[in-house]
């Protein structure tokens, strides 16, 4: 029989904060900080997914009408891949990183350690919702780092299964569901790192949080990207890339692209082209295919019907259909829409490309300088055979990343970083030069040997300890500038 006053009753709040208090007891603990709980997380992690991948599907069909095609390809494969890479990245994480050292503090090691951030928020979208969580969590869990993970609430299914598998194979996240309010309240707490990908709108209040308490930032946001369209390139090759990366889940994927510039002299043929592909890739009937997925919500589908019907100068040349109650968008190609139009000032993210007649590549290339001058996309696609334009538009084109003749691959290549450049984010998960970099520091490190002389070896005593001598000082201005460096000996 229970004896004493009963335990107090938490408030839902409450409960939140105790429960990231002791996960954050965790990381204070210093477990984090050993190769077997990193690898014990990141197991866990692959064993999730390879465990319940049948269920992932259904949640991801449940939630976003999506394809078993796309839902491997979008966000199974993508995420078992970044937990392997991590897994394989954990060695170097753990590695000291020698450097050398001054001669004049010879002789003295000199070393970088990735040291973890403590306890992350990774705030993610509805659009990949299982890859979005995997990845920076593989990372997070790589630097020694805990986590808490606050889904999409417009994926109720995805972060439901989320909520109930991850505390059952890592220890080390929580799941937090809920909508604005309950990433609001996450923000108000103090973080070691943020990991945010979403709107513009929504990731400028993240960055605010974050600056105000000094948690290190990552931002993947949204971007306009274009695509510039050569005569050159191998037109039916680029129109099947350019529409599988547009209908994609619904084309509802950050580095899909938004518009497309191509001369007028090939503008039939590049038309003719993406119809083509979409006959290939879904039929007749895409909206009837069962490799064709949904977009997230009916209000997203009321969107994109708006955008469509108000007066964009355009003219609709495949596609244009919307069941918005069904979530059910056609492949859609709109010709010449106004650069002033939401299909083409706003990022559309949907199954709707813009394809805008050019004199030349030449004047393509102006207008999408002046487009990322002002805001730098997530990516930029070029397609053409002339090495000399790919050039130019590397030099010309401001971009987080950028493809030539493709489009989205780079989110397969994990050797790459992926983030964004102003105003598409900053930082990066991904990329074998910095993993991890969003949720570790690279502490420096120097250790010099004790005992001996309080003034050190004969070079450091004539150069760095006061009083000084003229001599000293003309020692001094002739001698640290050039300073040689010296591998470390300690």
């Amino acid at each position: 029989m229970f004896c004493g006053a009963p335990p107090p009753r938490l408030e839902p709040t409450q409960m939140v904060d105790a429960e990231i208090d002791a996960l954050h007891g965790v990381f204070t603990s210093g477990v984090t900080r050993t190769r077997e709980w990193r690898h014990q997380q990141l197991s866990g992690l692959a064993s999730m997914i390879d465990t319940h991948k049948a269920d992932f599907v259904a949640a991801l069909n449940t939630d976003l009408g999506r394809s078993e095609g796309d839902a491997i390809i979008g966000d199974l494969a993508l995420a078992r891949k970044a937990v392997t890479v991590a897994l394989g990245e954990l060695p170097a994480m753990l590695r000291k990183k020698y450097t050398s050292s001054p001669a004049i503090l010879a002789p003295a090691a000199s070393y970088v350690v990735q040291e973890p951030l403590g306890i992350a928020l990774i705030i993610t979208p509805f659009n990949y919702p299982l890859n979005q969580v995997v990845t920076p969590l593989a990372e997070a869990f790589a630097a020694g780092c805990v986590a808490v993970v606050k889904p999409s609430e417009l994926c109720a299914a995805v972060s439901a299964l989320l909520a109930q598998l991850l505390p059952q194979f890592c220890a080390g996240a929580l799941v937090r569901a809920g909508g604005g309010e309950m990433g609001a309240r996450l923000l108000t707490r103090a973080w070691g790192a943020i990991f945010f990908a979403g709107s513009n709108a929504v990731g400028r209040s993240v960055a605010l949080a974050a600056a105000l308490t000094g948690a290190k930032l990552t931002l993947q946001l949204g971007g306009r990207n274009p695509v510039v369209i050569d005569d050159t390139c191998n037109m039916a090759q680029a129109a099947r890339r350019i529409m599988f990366a547009k209908t994609l889940n619904c084309g509802a994927t950050c580095v899909a692209p938004n518009h497309a510039y191509v001369t007028r002299d090939a503008t039939d043929a590049f038309v003719a082209a993406l119809k083509d592909a979409v006959r290939e890739m879904y039929g007749e009937t895409p909206m009837k295919s069962a490799a064709y997925s949904r977009v997230v919500d009916d209000g997203t589908a009321a969107r994109l019907w708006n955008m469509l019907e108000e007066a964009h100068g355009g003219t609709i040349v495949l596609g244009g259909q919307v069941d918005v109650a069904g979530r059910n968008v056609a492949p859609t190609v709109v010709l010449n829409p106004s650069a002033s139009s939401r299909l083409i000032a706003t990022e559309v993210l949907g199954p709707v490309l813009s394809v805008v007649q050019v004199e030349s590549v030449s004047d393509a290339l102006a207008l999408v300088q002046a487009q990322c001058d002002a805001h730098a996309p997530l990516a930029a696609y070029l397609f053409t055979t002339n090495n000399e334009l790919v050039d130019e538009f590397t030099r010309r084109v401001r971009s987080a990343s950028l493809v030539v003749n493709d489009v989205g691959c780079q989110l397969y290549n994990h050797a790459l970083p992926f983030g964004g450049v102003g105003h598409s984010g900053v930082g990066a998960v991904n990329g074998s030069a910095q993993f991890a970099s969003a949720f570790s520091h690279e502490r420096a490190v120097m250790t010099r040997p004790g005992g001996g002389s309080a003034r050190g070896g004969m070079l450091e005593s004539a150069l760095r300890f006061p009083p000084f001598t003229k001599n000293q000082l003309w020692l001094m201005w002739q001698t640290l500038p050039r300073v040689f460096q010296v591998p470390s000996t300690y």
